[in-house]
């Protein structure tokens, strides 16, 4: 009877195996930093959207009279592009309610196509609350998330986004910021 030489190194299959787990850890590694590094980007893009919202909204209620005639509702301005429009101009004394209204929607639209990518925003006036003190208000700011962070958002459906946009707009699925407002 012959006794074999116990084993003091690593065969080949282990050293191959133990590459592969680690290779497989470092790779899961590096898709969380570099979600680490995508998410707070997406953030400052979802906050800016809601900044510029908020002022909109308050540029509507410094014309209220302006907003409960209608003159404010922004149809979808959202169309995948950056073009930045023409500001209008509304001169005291001339100013009308009207007027200022263009010229409130305008700037925000400038501000939108400037700050957020291919930023674009729908303003509705709910009319079924049959209140003629108070109106309210829907706004949807929308903008295009850069392609490298299309792993990180659900490409099926977007968030808080009309119907409109979700339907018209699937590749890339546009982002919506939702706020209804009271004036």
């Amino acid at each position: 009877m012959k006794f074999r030489k116990k084993q003091t190194g690593a065969s080949l299959l282990e050293v191959l195996i133990a590459t592969l787990i680690l290779s497989f850890g470092l790779l899961a590694m590096g898709i969380i930093m570099a979600s680490a590094i995508q998410l707070p980007k997406l953030s400052a893009m979802k906050a800016t959207a809601t900044q510029l919202a908020n002022s909109h909204i308050d540029r509507i209620r410094a014309n209220a009279a302006g907003f409960k005639a209608g003159h404010y509702d922004q149809a979808l301005s959202y169309d995948g592009t950056s073009t930045v429009p023409d500001l209008s101009d509304c001169s005291y004394p001339n100013c009308t309610p009207e007027t200022l209204a263009l010229m409130d929607r305008t700037f925000t639209l400038r501000a939108l196509r400037q700050q957020l990518p291919a930023g674009g925003m729908l303003l509705q006036r709910d009319t079924t609350t049959g209140s003629t003190t108070s109106s309210d208000g829907h706004l949807w700011v929308i903008w295009q998330e850069p392609g490298s962070f299309n792993g990180l958002t659900n490409t099926a459906t977007s968030d808080n986004c009309p119907s409109s946009v979700s339907a018209g707009f699937t590749d890339p699925v546009p982002r919506c910021v939702y706020i209804r407002f009271r004036i």
